[in-house]
């Protein structure tokens, strides 16, 4: 889930400042795997990124990197809402230190692992409904 801006379209301030401060063109962001809505905790960790940053950003973020298990670049902006309460919560700089030393310790696995279990779940639900998948793969050559 982003912030969809059409072209010619003023964003609201909040999307255009941060447009702004870190230099992107457009705004993404996903849940960190282990810690999104199929988690068992209550903190729910996000990132916001440019959503075109393998198109436009050149720097590498391993920080970035180690949450999210892939190819990371430019700013990442990090937050924790509570499934409790719906609402972002002040979060601290050693948090999101933490949390990175964890993943790249593997000590996240049984959370990314739990949640690819449940994402495998709901996908034969869908199955058994008759929805049909589409493969997103380019054709081969």
């Amino acid at each position: 889930a982003g912030v969809c801006v059409e072209d010619g379209e003023k964003p609201p301030s909040e999307v255009a400042r941060a447009l702004k401060k870190y230099g992107w063109s457009s705004i993404g962001s996903q849940f960190i795997p282990g810690y999104g809505a199929s988690s068992n905790s209550d903190d729910l960790w996000r990132v916001f990124f440019d959503d075109n940053f393998l198109c436009t950003q050149k720097e590498k973020n391993p920080g970035a990197r180690a949450l999210l298990g892939h190819q990371s670049l430019g700013s990442f902006v990090v937050s924790c809402m509570e499934r409790s309460t719906g609402q972002d919560r002040p979060i601290s700089r050693k948090e999101v230190a933490d949390l990175i030393m964890r993943r790249q310790q593997g000590l996240d696995a049984e959370r990314i692992n739990l949640e690819a279990e449940k994402q495998t779940e709901r996908m034969a639900l869908f199955d058994q409904l008759g929805a049909q998948r589409v493969d997103l793969k380019p054709p081969e050559a």
